[in-house]
Order: C-alpha cells, then structure tokens, then sequence
C-alpha cells in the first residue's frame, strides 16, 4: 500500500535550512505561541492540494482558492535560495513496463504484475532563475540511490542517477518533459535533430533514459566477466534484469549470470556493490514508472484534504435558496447550507442525530420558499432556534463538525467507497477549531475526534489540527487513558521560534497511560516564555 508517512518543509517563510519531516498520524496535533510558524506548516496540506489541482507552470500554485502565500519571493525565507518540501514515503512500483496489448490481457484475465513497494524519500525544491522564472529539483532517494531532476517548466537541464554509497554517478541525456502529472513530470524525453535537404531544424522525440541506463549496466558488468564475452550476449542478457528489492535483485542477478563462470567468481567477493550499481541504474531505467506511482501517490493523497480555516463564515437569520448539490463544505464554511439541503432528508437526520450524540445539540434546515435558514436546538432546551440567535461558537463549530461527518461518518459516502472498491483518503485539515466554543465543548470535541477514529477504523482517515486548546489536548489524552485509541495514533508537534526568527519543531505525544511525553513544562501556560 502507497503511502505518506511524513512531510516537512524547508526556507518557507519561518522554517530554516535544516527541517526534519514532521511524522504524520492519524491525529496530528501543532501548538505553539502565535507567529511560530504551525499556521505555515498547516496550511502546506491545503497549499499541496490546491496545486494538484491546478494547471501551472511550477509545481507550487502559491496563491489559489484555499490559501494565499503570495509568490516565491513573499514565501521565501528571508536570505533563503530555495524552498523545499521534502517527504518520507511508501511507493508501489512494477517491476517492469509491459506493452499495452499485455497490460490489457493481464486486466481482463486477472492476472497481476509483480509490484515491490519502497521507501522512498522525496523532495521538491523550487527556485528562482529569473524574473518570474522558477526552476524545480526533484529528487528521490531509495536506500543508497539518490535520482535527481533539474527542469524549468519542460525544458530539463539534469537527469542524475548517484549511489552513494560507492559515489558513482551517471549522467542523462533527457532534455524535454513530453507529460506532466498533478505534480510530477511523467515522461522525460530526449530529442534528436532529424537531417533533411531544407535550412529549417527538425527534431524527433525519444526515449534515452532506459537505452541509456542499460548502456551503463552493460559497461560496469562487463569489468567482471571474462573478456572474450560477446557485448550483444551480455547486454541479452542485462535486459532480462528489472526493478526488484535489493535482495531479490541479488538473486535474479545469480540465477541470469548462472552459466558464467567467470562473474560468479566475482560475484563471491563483489555481489553487495554489483547489486547496489544494478539496483540504481535499474530504477533510473525504470524512472517513468517512478514518476507515475509517485504523482499517484500524492495525487490520491492531497486530494483528499479538507480545509477548514481559521475565521469561517458567520451565521446568517436566512440563506438564499440554490438548487446545488454539493459533497465539499467550502474552507471558510461559506457553503454550508448548501451542502446540508444537497443531502437527502435520510441524511440530515443521520447528521442531526450525530451532532445530537457527540455534540449535545441538534441541527435542522428548514426550507421557506426562495430561502432557508439552519435551526439549532440544545440538548436541554424544547425548541429549534435560528442560528443566529445562538451565539457565535455555533456558526463557527459547525462548518467543522459537518465536514468530519461528511468525510469520515456519513453512510452515503461509505457506499461511494465501497462501489468503487477503492479508498479514498481524507485529511480534515483544521485551523483553531475551538474558537468561540466553551472549554466544555472544546473537550467534548477532543473527545469526538478520537472516537470517530475508533469507530470507523479507516486507516486512510487524518486530521491535522492547530489549536491553542489544552482542554482538547486534555481530551485525547483522556480517550487513550480509556483505551479509545492507542496513543501511538497520536502526533504532537511544538513550534517555536528561535531567537533568529527561525521555527524549531519538537515532537511530544502521549505515553499509553494518555500522559503527555516530552512536553515542556507549562508550555501551554501564560508564563512560559522560550
């Protein structure tokens, strides 16, 4: 399974030069004092989905509808070259690319292709090379292999593949990105000028990379075989070698070379860095279904997340009436009629009776002609209110309560999931949930976050969670104490800024008895001062 296990950030804004990826969890948890920088790491989840999404030209869209970082230049830090974002990661591979008549065949008929999964370190780092001119290194790292892409928009500068742990490098020919992902290149390509009888240049496209990686596989074996080995036998003979983990490869180099003598003796003293050198240049050759699996990868991942900001909408006494379905509550909480009347009568009793049972109140959308208004009753009162006669905490809280019923409770989107046999992953991004609520209802909402955890599950299911809140950090640690969830499920991570203006992270947690780990003393208090 594909997965992303961390994510950080370097020179954007507050963070420094030296970041460590911060673990994410199922609930993940930033404190810290204002202007430390949790707000920017927050808003990176949103920042990567609204890129995914869109069409441009670097592949950071700094500025879109779920948040505005400005540029490069604003969210830049201060004396920094580049800003990176750098990943920690589980990423399916094929073993190898077959033709499209057998990828068809394999479909109808069942059958599967071998796939290896790796972890594998990714980072992207956007530069600026000119006014308005962005240039992007894109590097992967799997055990001792670093590939390397240098490219402005589809011109590529540099394919670099390096182990390093023999320090060999091999150089590219790619020159051109022929496809682009959501936010990878998919193919890189090469050209190759065509001679005719006219003055005008022509180019053909082709495909160096993995000609070019055997060429180099076939170069650095051949030193241990025997020298009257015919080259096209040995190459052969390369070309039935393919993307495997590191011990499997060492065996599917053995069991390929069997009959030569020669290289078996060799292979006694020198298999680890035979099998190292193959593995790299074997991925480079397979470098199109690395770009693939990874812009999948963070494609599924990214499009999931929910944003929920920091000032949502207030309550309106009445909406104007939209016949709009809608399946997303926007990031300010703008939409949420909207969303409620685009469920079926079945649903919205699911949800009221929901809130009713985690919240201790009710939720109803009463329709009147060209408008509609959402009513809210309190577990001990008898009577439906406007919303906006119920104070401000209410039009704040809902936005958030619904978008984690939507996305994690509601039967009619378990049935999506279901038909299509695929899960989707959700992460409800949250900005300072507990504004405007009572510290009852901030702990009852901690509450509410680890149960829903419980019930349904799903291991595909995160919220990332900025708050100012000990009585919902109180909250977790209490639903641990009783078991609810284990409390390796939860992250917390402490920002603070250094005298430099740099951001320092530091992780804490909870032991299993819901304690809190490695947290400062006071650190939530009035007094503490960093």
């Amino acid at each position: 399974m594909q997965k992303i296990y961390s994510l950080g950030t370097r020179q954007l804004r507050s963070f420094g030069e030296h970041q460590t990826p911060i673990p994410i969890k199922p609930i993940n948890i930033f404190v810290g004092k204002n202007s430390c920088g949790k707000s920017t790491f927050l808003r990176t989840f949103p920042l990567l989905r609204q890129s995914i999404q869109a069409n441009t030209k670097s592949p950071i869209l700094w500025f879109g509808d779920l948040v505005d970082f400005g540029d490069f230049n604003t969210a830049l830090h201060d004396g920094g070259k580049e800003i990176s974002f750098d990943f920690n990661t589980r990423i399916e591979i094929d073993e190898k690319e077959e033709g499209w008549a057998l990828v068809a065949f394999l479909h109808t008929t069942g059958f599967h292709k071998k796939v290896s999964a790796y972890d594998v370190c990714v980072s992207i780092s956007i530069s600026k090379v000119a006014e308005k001119q962005l240039k992007t290194r894109l590097s992967f790292v799997i055990d001792n292999t670093r590939i390397e892409l240098i490219y402005n928009n589809d011109a590529v500068e540099l394919v670099l593949a390096t182990n390093t742990k023999y320090d060999m490098e091999f150089t590219f020919s790619g020159k051109l990105i022929t496809e682009h992902g959501s936010l990878f290149p998919l193919a890189i390509r090469g050209l190759r000028e065509v001679k005719n009888e006219t003055l005008a240049k022509h180019y053909s496209i082709t495909n160096p990379i993995p000609v070019e990686a055997t060429n180099y596989l076939v170069k650095y074996l051949s030193s241990f075989h025997h020298g009257t080995k015919k080259t096209a036998r040995l190459r052969s003979e390369c070309e039935e070698l393919s993307i495997l983990p590191y011990d499997e490869l060492r065996k599917k180099i053995t069991n390929t070379f069997s009959k030569d003598k020669h290289f078996q003796k060799s292979l006694e003293t020198e298999h680890e860095k035979i099998t190292e050198i193959s593995f790299t240049l074997l991925m480079t050759k397979g470098l199109d279904r690395l770009l693939a699996s990874a812009d999948k990868l963070f494609s599924e991942f990214f499009s999931g997340v929910r944003y929920q900001g920091p000032l949502r909408a207030a309550g309106e006494r009445f909406y104007r009436y939209q016949d709009l379905r809608v399946d997303e509550v926007d990031h300010t909480g703008g939409n949420l009629p909207m969303v409620i009347n685009s469920l079926e009568s079945i649903e919205q009793a699911q949800l009221s009776r929901w809130i009713l049972e985690y919240f201790g109140f009710e939720l109803k959308l009463l329709s009147n002609g060209l408008h509609y208004e959402l009513l809210i009753r309190e577990e001990e009162d008898k009577k439906f209110h406007n919303i906006s006669d119920m104070g401000f905490g209410y039009s704040q809280i809902l936005p958030v309560i619904v978008s984690i019923w939507l996305e994690s409770v509601s039967s009619g989107r378990s049935r999506k999931i279901r038909v299509s046999q695929q899960s989707v992953p959700r992460i409800i991004v949250l900005e300072q949930p507990e504004l405007h609520l009572h510290p009852a209802l901030q702990y009852k909402f901690g509450r509410s976050l680890a149960r829903v955890m419980s019930i349904t599950k799903r291991s595909d299911l995160y919220f990332v969670i900025e708050t100012h809140s000990k009585h919902l950090i109180d909250a977790i640690g209490e639903s641990i104490r009783e078991e609810e969830i284990p409390e390796s499920s939860v992250n917390i991570t402490l920002f603070q800024k250094l005298d430099d203006g740099i951001t320092e992270t530091q992780i804490a947690g909870f032991d299993e008895s819901g304690y809190l780990v490695n947290w400062p003393v006071g650190f939530l208090s009035p007094e503490y001062d960093n």
